[in-house]
Formats: C-alpha cells, structure tokens, sequence
C-alpha cells in the first residue's frame, strides 16, 4: 500500500538487527493514538501468530495422514473446549483451503475500524472538553452519513483544525498510495476506496461488484466472486494510517493543548507483546 519511488522509506522505519524486521520510530502519540497503536499491534499480533500456527499445523496434519496412510475420507474430530467439530480430512482440507483469506478479510475489517473508533475517541474527548451533553453520540453523528472527505470537512467546520483536505494531502507529500495494482495520489480517495471496500467485505457477503471491478480491474476477479483482500494488506492498511493518526493527533493536540510524548515502539504493544 504505502509507497514512494523518490523516498523508499517515507515512514522511517528503521531495521531492528542486520537482517531483522523493520519498525517503526518512536512516534509522538496523545493517549489516545498510544491506545490505536495498542489495539492494531494486537491485531496484527494475532493475525500473524495465527497464519503461522495455521500453516505449521496443515503441515504437521498433512505429514502424519502421509506417514500414517490416512486417505480423504478418514474420519477427523478437533475438540474446541467443550465443544467437538467432526467430520473427514476431505472437509478439513476444503475448509482450511478457504481459512487464511477468510482470515484477512476480517483482519482487513478490524484494522480499519480500529481508526474510526480511534477518531471517534480524539472526538468524543474534544466535544466533552466543550461541554458537549452527548459526547460519544455527537462525534459519531458527525462521521456518519458522508465520504470520508466529508467526515474531515464537517470536523474542519467544527473545531478549525488543520485537517482540509490540502493537510492530509502534505501528510502523505512523497508517499505513493496502490491498491489492486490501481496507484492513488489523493489519501483521502484512497481511504475511501478502503471504506467502500470494507464496507462490501461487510454487508455485501464480500462479493465483487461490477463497480469494483471497474475501480480494480487488474484484481482478476469476477462479478459475483469472493473478494480475497491480499494477505499483507492488514499490516499496509495499519502504515498507510500512521501519517494520518499524526496529522490528527497533533492539530487535536494543538487545539486542545493535549500532551503528546514521544513513545518508543516497544511501549507501543501491550506489555506481554515486547520483546525489547
């Protein structure tokens, strides 16, 4: 998702060992962006462990049917606390094939909302700091109902933040957006795009639309198929948010006089996440 061809490392990340991961520098956070990345490094926690347990257990099942001579037929029982699910590998291996995308979708899902209950929070705290009767209802009604370049309008309306759609853009300065091999230039179209994307994954029993498949036309999909969001987009999703928390925190913290203290990323997860 995010990515430059003049800056290959517009978020900074900086390499943790010779060889290792990348991470994040440490980021300026208001309590409540500390809280967003908490809950999107859970999510992405659970998300990888599972994949990886998932395709270490298919091997492990897959070498003992070989070893043993279990055939497709061979009746299969996994007991999930109290509760036993029986069937045959046949099944199993039909369901599993299914599993990992299914997985993403919903990570997909969860990651996105993740910022909207992260804006909803900075709005909720800004109108109950103005005295606001209602201050979690007032901030979803004023997200509810419009594209998201509406969603920053309305707030641009209320509160005077630096938060147009010229701000946001200068966020994103040098960052190269894509999606589905389809490259955006403008954030707030791509959040959109990412929206509506969710919001089919959602309510339309995640198919393809012909609309999608206008915008997308290089995802080799079908009208009526599945949609199978790649599987690393629940991690760009959560860097392509970063500079947007930012912009957000910071004009909030402006506003307000909030304290936003530099947060190193090990203090970034919950405390049984860090390594470091």
């Amino acid at each position: 998702m995010p990515r430059t061809r003049r800056r290959p490392n517009p978020l900074h990340m900086r390499r943790v060992e010779p060889g290792g991961p990348f991470v994040l520098p440490p980021q300026e956070c208001t309590s409540r962006r500390k809280e967003w990345f908490q809950r999107a490094n859970r999510i992405l926690a659970t998300y990888i462990t599972l994949l990886g347990y998932a395709a270490e257990g298919h091997k492990a099942i897959a070498h003992a049917a070989k070893v043993r001579g279990i055939d497709l037929d061979t009746p299969m029982r996994f007991k999930i606390d109290d509760r036993t699910f029986q069937s045959n590998y046949r099944i199993f291996l039909g369901a599993f094939s299914k599993s990992a995308g299914q997985l993403t979708n919903q990570v997909f899902t969860l990651a996105y909302g993740n910022l909207e209950a992260y804006l909803i929070d900075v709005l909720a705290d800004a109108l109950t700091t103005d005295g606001a009767a209602d201050p979690v209802q007032e901030s979803i009604s004023l997200i509810t109902g419009t594209r998201w370049e509406g969603k920053f309008n309305r707030i641009v309306q209320r509160w005077g933040v630096r938060l147009g759609k010229a701000d946001i853009a200068e966020a994103y300065r040098g960052i190269r957006l894509e999606f589905f091999g389809v490259q955006s230039t403008d954030p707030l179209a791509f959040l959109q795009a990412m929206a509506d994307l969710r919001h089919r994954l959602v309510h339309s029993a995640g198919r393809a639309d012909a609309k999608l498949l206008a915008a997308y036309p290089q995802s080799h999909m079908k009208e009526g198929d599945l949609i199978q969001v790649p599987a690393v987009s629940p991690i760009d999703l959560q860097l392509f948010f970063v500079p947007l928390t930012e912009a957000i925190d910071r004009a909030f913290a402006e506003k307000y006089g909030w304290q936003r203290i530099l947060e190193a990323p090990e203090k970034l997860v919950d405390t049984d996440l860090r390594t470091l």
